[in-house]
Order: structure tokens, then sequence, then C-alpha cells
């Protein structure tokens, strides 16, 4: 690939759905490097990297439901970052990798009431029969105080285990336990069962925000060797057809 000299533009039109959301946030799933969201012509959003997934929570008088707006994202030339950047390509690597600027993953527009989940990561206890999910919650909105928070695990439309927690004042994560009670099986390649994990923020009885993942159950881990894979408990072997070592760590 070529390293793209200045900025890379891209724009969409965009009509926002009907509702009675309040707030909207922006997740690219790939987007390099250094990416700055515009709503409408006016810049609303930077945040540097863009290796991996990163949320733009953004503010605007034109993101109300109906509206048509014009969506931007200007994306910075490698050759303008700097090397301090965790997503910049190291110069010993150019030869071998893309250094275009561009979106390489998918541009997801959420729409909340007032709290987002901004993130979750679940702790599975395969011994315990159980997972907490931890739910970091970002409030959007001063008059929005989230009351709880409920995690669901469905399979094929049937609940299979659930769990929720009061969250308090000025919180901003809560941990969810999700009991199994036997109705979860574990996950592994051989047996690769998947479950939908729902999470919703609510406030004064009101789902505010909700959001959906893949879940499968399972604990990966090292022996005391520190040289042996475990999965679900046994030994486990890793294969792939190629591995860049600095990458893969990294």
């Amino acid at each position: 690939a070529q390293m793209d000299e200045g900025a890379v533009w891209l724009q969409r039109q965009v009509t926002l759905p009907e509702g009675d959301w309040e707030t909207v946030s922006i997740l690219f799933k790939g987007a390099r490097f250094n990416p700055a969201v515009y709503i409408n012509g006016d810049r609303v959003s930077f945040r540097e990297g863009g290796m991996g997934p990163r949320t733009h929570y953004v503010r605007h008088a034109d993101l109300r439901p109906g509206n048509t707006i014009t969506l931007e994202v200007e994306l910075m030339s490698l050759a303008d970052m700097s090397e301090e950047n965790a997503s910049y390509t190291p110069i010993a690597d150019h030869w071998r990798s893309s250094v275009s600027a561009y979106l390489w993953d998918d541009v997801v527009l959420q729409f909340h009431k007032g709290a987002a989940i901004d993130r979750m990561i679940p702790f599975t206890d395969i011994h315990k029969d159980r997972v907490d999910f931890h739910v970091y919650v970002k409030e959007l909105l001063d008059d929005v105080q989230v009351d709880t928070v409920i995690a669901r695990l469905s399979q094929n439309g049937e609940l299979r285990a659930e769990g929720s927690i009061s969250l308090n004042a000025g919180a901003s994560m809560a941990v969810v336990p999700v009991e199994f009670n036997g109705e979860i099986e574990l996950w592994s390649p051989d047996c690769p069962n998947l479950y939908e994990l729902e999470v919703e923020l609510i406030s004064i009885n009101d789902v505010i925000d909700r959001r959906s993942y893949p879940y499968g159950a399972k604990e990966f881990k090292l022996d005391e060797s520190g040289k042996q894979f475990i999965l679900n408990g046994e030994p486990f072997r890793v294969r792939a057809n190629t591995v860049v070592w600095p990458r893969w760590v990294r």
C-alpha cells in the first residue's frame, strides 16, 4: 500500500432514525489513523489511534430524530503521526504492512437516552458455574441516573440465564453476576457453544441503552510453568497459519 499525503476525507449523508433517543455515539471498529468526526461541517470529536475499536460520543444541534446530516471522517496520514502513538506502524514494518489511512472495519451509529454502555468485560469462573460482567457506564446528560444494569444470556431466542444489580449514584462501573445454574455450556473450538448477551441500562423503569454481544463461556490461561495454554481446565495447543510475533503480542 502507499502512504497517503495529507489527510484522507470520507463523507456520507445519513438520515437519523425516528425515536425518543437523545444522544449519539459512533463506534469505529477500525479507523486508521487518529479519526476526527465532523457533523454538517463542524468538528465534534477526535481520538488518537484507530487500529482497535474506538467510540466517539458526539453532540451537535442537528443530531435529532429524523434529521438528515452530513457525516465526515478525517483520517491522518501515517507520515504525520507521532511514533509514540500506539497505532503507529514502525518504520521497519512499512515494507510489509498497509501504511494507508482508511476505514478497515464497520462504522456503527448508536443511539441512547442520556447514558451509554461504554464497554463490557466478562470474567468467567467455570468452577463456580457463573460469570461476572463488568459493565462500564458513561453518563452523557447531567439529569440522567442509571438505576439498574441487567444482563441476559439467550440461545435461539430462549432465555438461559440472567442477573441484575443496582448502580450507585455516580458509579461508572457495575459488576453484574450471572449464575449459569447448569444452563450454559462451555465454549471450545470443537464445541462452539455461543450465546447472545444482552445488556440493558435502566433508569426509572425505562430502558435507556441496550447492547448485544456474542458470548462464549470459557476459561483460557497459562499453566503454572507459563508454557502451556489451558482451555477450560485442559491443555490446549494454539494453531495458526502465520503469526507475526511482535504484532500478536502487541
